[in-house]
């Protein structure tokens, strides 16, 4: 130990290393900013041979990892594309701005800005593979360069000597690829539409054909064909996305600039089967990330070349990371933390994350994730996981598993998705990774369930979460007066409402409901309503209440009364309300209202001629999702 050497031996080491150390010091802060590469692929969770996956043919991507930093504990914050890139290009969270809902691209406050930006005002070229996605409208000043195909189309533009970040996307294994397997090498083949078709011939010779009786099952799925064919021809995909990868190396490598260039590799969220993509348990969330540093930046690592990272780390804290990188003063708004050498070990001990609207279907799910646990809190409990949602639905194995449902031919693992669920989840990672075992209910875990759950309550309170305002509240109001959904959020007293709706969802009792419901806030009266759904045939004695909410001033709580009155007896008024809510104003009170009708399962006569109409309205094309549930609804 250091305190058992000689004085004047400390001494003579000082005068040896001494010099040394200050000229590596100043050699270092010498140092160009260094070229950044993100590659980002789509819908895949860690299905890598460096993750422990022993059907992956990933070798490019597995050499990648091994030669570089893998991070065990990587997570999107959000479990589908638009809101997951939301968070990644501004480093705020969408329940924060009002982007959570997918495909909503509302307007965000003038301080909110594409992280990019902040490059090129410190000289960086940024230069950008084609896809945003970015779920709020996009920025012009971000990219220098973003429609090109190839690595060498680029650089066009930039500078000699001018620092860049690249942010390469690829859509090789997106969900869609899974849809119609006779397909399964187009996109491949755009993608190195350079080669001659023998050459692309020969780079597809290469692909280790995997058979459907290899294909992995996890237990929350029926094993059965079409399970098996979606999984296998997943894993052919990722061989794929390997074969790019590879190619993406070498194309950099032939720019000279590799020991200039840290790179980094994730997926957007996790994927690609039922209950994964969409969906906020381990199979939705985690995502492959590695990271390469070239030697003369690796004292700016988290850890030596070659290790494993175990902290949790998010979407969020890439971005403040990035930043540091580049030697740019992170923004005081940025939510997330950098993880480079000195701050790794700093950080929170959580990652947060969220599921809105889906599509056509309304939902509101909140999680944290620690090394050991995870917690989900589902503010919707009385909807199930499987709602419809039609692009899900292209996917042969969803479908099949949902007929593997209604004949009974599912276990209580598998039906579960299908079934209203329990407001709090808890599981333990290491012996559940497939998240399956609830262990929410289980006296062993009460206080790790106290704390985790008053912990994601405080994050949705910290972060002002928007997700407990009605989204068409937010959009009606936006439309009347301008305001976005973040300044909108800031007016109301949003700590008392996330905790009425903490309430409302978890045990609910009648008459504590009854001050919800009668409040002067539109938002406490919605999560009243949504706990009268809650509380089924419990709710009776409310029904005074819901029935004087049927003409609420917010369409969104006349419709939650409106779906629990008709589970009380009030079918008649019920009905009449979801025949006025049809013809609303407001394209998101619509929307939820066709929700709760798929939820009550029952059109009468008079509902099922507006639903057939609504497609013809010019409501439905300022939002397709109305058209979509509609179909659904009429089939």
């Amino acid at each position: 130990m250091i305190r058992n050497i000689p004085l004047f031996a400390l001494l003579f080491l000082f005068l040896l290393t001494g010099p040394a150390c200050r000229q590596a010091e100043e050699a270092q802060e010498d140092l160009p900013p260094p070229n950044i590469a993100w590659f980002m692929s789509e819908d895949n969770s860690p299905f890598l041979g460096v993750y422990g996956d022993t059907l992956a043919h990933t070798p490019a991507l597995d050499r990648f990892g091994r030669e570089g930093l893998i991070f065990d504990n990587a997570f999107s914050n959000a479990p589908v594309c638009a809101p997951s890139r939301s968070t990644l290009i501004t480093g705020v969270l969408p329940i924060t701005m009002g982007s959570q809902h997918m495909r909503s691209e509302v307007e965000v406050r003038d301080y909110i800005r594409f992280f990019p930006n902040y490059l090129r005002e410190a000289g960086y070229f940024n230069t950008l593979r084609v896809k945003r996605d970015y779920n709020i409208p996009k920025q012009d000043s971000t990219w220098a360069i973003d429609e090109w195909w190839m690595v060498p189309d680029a650089f066009e533009g930039r500078k000699e000597g001018q620092p860049f970040f690249m942010f390469y996307n690829t859509w090789m294994t997106h969900e869609g690829r899974i849809h119609d397997h006779s397909k399964k090498y187009d996109y491949f083949r755009n993608t190195f539409e350079n080669l001659s078709p023998e050459a692309q011939d020969s780079l597809i010779a290469t692909i280790h054909p995997i058979s459907p009786e290899e294909a992995p099952v996890p237990p929350y799925l029926p094993d059965v064909p079409e399970v098996r064919k979606d999984i296998a021809l997943y894993y052919e995909l990722m061989q794929m996305l390997d074969i790019e990868f590879a190619r993406f190396l070498d194309e950099l490598e032939k720019t000279g600039e590799m020991d200039n260039t840290i790179i980094l590799y994730t997926s957007d969220h996790g994927g690609v089967m039922g209950r994964s993509k969409r969906f906020i348990f381990e199979s939705g969330l985690r995502v492959p990330m590695m990271m390469w540093f070239p030697e003369k930046y690796r004292h700016l690592a988290p850890a030596p070349m070659g290790s494993r990272v175990g902290e949790v780390v998010t979407f969020l804290d890439i971005i403040p990371t990035i930043l540091q990188l580049a030697g740019v003063e992170v923004p005081g708004h940025f939510q997330g933390e950098s993880f480079l050498a000195g701050s790794i070990g700093k950080m929170d001990e959580y990652g947060f994350g969220f599921r809105g609207r889906m599509d056509e279907s309304y939902d509101m799910v909140r999680t944290i994730r620690s090394k050991e646990y995870r917690y989900i809190r589902n503010f919707m409990p009385f909807r199930p996981g499987g709602q419809h949602i039609r692009y899900l639905w292209n996917a042969a194995n969803v479908r099949a598993w949902e007929e593997a449902y209604r004949n009974g031919q599912t276990n209580a693992e598998q039906s579960a998705f299908w079934q209203p669920r329990p407001a709090e989840e808890l599981y333990l990672i290491a012996d559940d990774p497939y998240n399956v075992h609830n262990l929410a209910a289980g006296p062993a875990y009460r206080d790790i369930l106290r704390k985790m759950r008053k912990d994601a309550l405080n994050f949705c309170i910290e972060y002002k979460d928007s997700g407990f305002i009605p989204e068409g509240q937010l959009f009606g109001a936006f439309k009347e007066t301008g305001k976005v959904y973040q300044d909108q959020v800031a007016e109301q007293p949003i700590e008392r409402i996330i905790r009425a709706a903490d309430y409302a969802t978890r045990q609910p009792v009648p008459d504590s409901l009854r001050a919800f419901l009668e409040s002067g806030n539109a938002a406490l009266r919605f999560w009243g309503a949504a706990g009268a759904i809650q509380l089924g045939a419990e709710a009776a004695p409310l029904k005074d209440a819901l029935l004087r909410l049927l003409d609420d001033e917010s369409g969104d709580v006349s419709v939650m009364a409106a779906e629990a009155l008709y589970k009380i007896g009030g079918q008649e008024a019920a009905m009449a309300a979801f025949s006025r809510l049809l013809d609303d104003e407001n394209p998101y009170v619509v929307l939820r209202a066709l929700n709760s009708l798929e939820a009550i399962g029952s059109l009468n006569a008079e509902l099922r001629e507006k639903v057939e109409k609504l497609p013809e309205k010019e409501i439905a094309e300022e939002l397709q999702y109305i058209k979509w549930k509609s179909a659904f609804l009429l089939q």
